[in-house]
């Protein structure tokens, strides 16, 4: 009746491989985040506590400044100073800040 069947059980084992590579992709990402918050926090002296600092003040939302506030992210709102400058969006300053430190790529790459 135009629906296709599947085999029994095929929808249920994509299902859940799908949910399976959400579940590894969160996992990646907090594990990242993670290890770059710690090292942001350990490393305040250091270029990479300075950029991290400046992407998360200018791009975390309001809802979740709160989160960082030990960070001394301000829990209000975000400064976006290059943003403003500029007259751009958020996402669009991150962008422009992040093609302008590509040279930090360097840094992490083994």
């Amino acid at each position: 009746m135009g629906t296709e069947r599947f085999p029994c059980g095929a929808k249920r084992r994509n299902a859940r491989a799908k949910a399976q590579v959400r579940r590894d992709d969160t996992a990646r990402k907090v594990e990242a985040g993670a290890l770059a918050l710690n090292h942001m926090m350990e490393n305040q002296d250091s270029e990479f506590y300075q950029i991290m600092f400046r992407l998360l003040n200018q791009n975390v939302p309001a809802f979740r400044r709160p989160l960082f506030k030990e960070m001394g992210i301000d829990p209000v709102s975000p400064k976006n100073s290059n943003a403003e400058r500029k007259g751009k969006t958020n996402t669009t300053a991150a962008n422009d800040t992040l093609k302008s430190e590509r040279g930090l790529k360097s840094t992490f790459s083994a």
